[in-house]
């Protein structure tokens, strides 16, 4: 039977299911994290979000409330780990 699709579309549909999937794990995430935060900081996060989308025509860097607000931590590379 020949194939009707374009390799294009295949493509498409392909990366809207890996999307798909994709949300439910980052959701899964969010609900975890969300968890660790107080009411109080929930409470100042939407606040800020708030106040980012009300100005964001005038003053863009309001929307650093998006912003993630963590401490990145130093990565070790070890290249023969494999061997």
């Amino acid at each position: 039977m020949k194939n009707l699709y374009h390799p294009k579309d295949q493509l498409v549909c392909r990366k809207y299911v890996k999307a798909v999937f994709g949300v439910n794990e980052c959701m899964a995430a969010f609900e975890g994290l969300d968890q660790t935060r107080t009411s109080q900081q929930q409470q100042e996060w939407a606040e800020s979000a708030d106040a980012a989308e009300a100005n964001r025509r005038e003053n863009i860097e309001g929307m650093d409330a998006y912003e993630t607000q963590c401490q990145k931590c130093m990565v070790l590379h070890f290249p023969y780990a494999c061997l």
